[in-house]
């Protein structure tokens, strides 16, 4: 049965759903800017397409594991319109499909907190196509398919939550993705073109990158850029074949790359110990004070703990005897009573970990 109005009769027009697994389909909106429609799917697992709109549009869920699409036969241009996705009980998979749009882009996906809730918003996607927003914490999953004409995505940070994945998949074009932070898990799918994936903060560092971030190459001539050289903390790095981590950062993990380009920022040395009274410890292993005759300086440097030492306290702590590269001697005890050549006298040993 099909419901007519006059859309210049209305100030907001809002269609809702049942509790049934209902498909809907919107081939357009209100004219207005101030015009909005809301679907609102209900209760079940609903499956909601936006083909086009020209005025705002909030998709909406009472509830149910619902699959939203954008986009119409593969193309954003008739996005012209803002589009917002909730789903405030349960969680929503949202697919933005602009796979067969030819126009290059400038896209940002970002996240942003709007009176106190994260809020995704997706720009530039295919011009001149619309803003698409929704609630991060509404998302079970986020996949943006772009176009053919090659171009920049960036991607300022991906859905928060271990369990929450973001895809992107690009065309046949030559892109350029900026991964300047992730929450959540993020996959790149490179497709056929030839494209460049750049991961690091705005400063150059990893310690945005939260979330696991996945780049298949697949076809095409690949490059993975690692961008940690901002970074002037000491950390370890670690690659392989096919991931590369640093401590304090997720893992990436690529394949398909034919060129791998990873800037590493200062990297915590290995053991070393200090020998003779006076030496000063380095600042970077604790607090930067002389390694006197008679006391251990007490601080803390990557996860490692090192206690203070005189003649009638314990040492080393367990906390500190964490590396077989970086144990210390077996004695527990810094007892007046230790000799000199067995005892780990602060005056002769200061250790840091690898």
């Amino acid at each position: 049965m099909a419901i007519n109005f006059d859309p210049a009769a209305l100030t907001d027009l809002t269609v809702k759903g049942g509790m049934g697994s209902d498909t809907f389909t919107v081939t357009d909106t209100l004219s207005g800017s101030s015009q909005r429609l809301t679907l609102s799917t209900g209760s079940g697992d609903d499956k909601g397409f936006v083909q086009a709109s020209t005025g705002p549009l909030t998709v909406s869920s009472t509830g149910g594991a619902d699959v939203v699409t954008i986009g119409n036969a593969g193309s954003l241009q008739g996005i012209k319109g803002t589009v917002l996705v909730q789903n405030p009980p349960s969680f929503t998979d949202l697919i933005i499909d602009g796979s067969a749009d030819t126009a290059p882009v400038n896209a940002t996906m970002a996240i942003v907190t709007i009176s106190g809730v994260q809020q995704g918003r997706i720009t530039s996607l295919t011009p001149p196509s619309a803003e698409i927003d929704y609630v991060a914490g509404d998302l079970n999953s986020r996949e943006v398919k772009a176009g053919q004409g090659g171009g920049t995505v960036t991607n300022t940070m991906s859905l928060p939550g271990s369990l929450h994945t973001t895809t992107l998949d690009l065309g046949a074009g030559g892109y350029t993705v900026n991964v300047q932070g992730t929450a959540g898990a993020l996959i790149i799918n490179g497709g056929s073109g030839n494209d460049t994936v750049k991961v690091g903060s705005t400063a150059s560092t990893l310690d945005t990158i939260q979330g696991a971030v996945t780049v298949n190459g697949q076809d095409g001539f690949d490059t993975l850029t690692i961008n940690d050289q901002g970074s002037t903390t000491p950390h370890v790095y670690t690659q392989t074949a096919s991931t590369f981590s640093r401590d304090g950062a997720a893992t990436i993990t690529f394949s398909g790359i034919e060129s791998l380009q990873p800037n590493k920022g200062a990297v915590r040395a290995p053991c070393a110990r200090l020998r003779g009274r006076g030496q000063v410890v380095p600042a970077a292993w604790g607090k930067g004070a002389a390694n006197t005759s008679s006391t251990r300086r007490c601080g803390t440097w990557r996860g490692w703990t090192w206690k203070s030492c005189t003649r009638s306290s314990t040492w080393p702590s367990a906390a500190f005897d964490r590396s077989p590269s970086c144990r210390v001697r077996a004695s527990t005890t810094c007892a007046s009573s230790t000799p000199d050549s067995t005892r780990p006298s602060a005056s002769r040993y200061a250790y840091r970990s690898t």
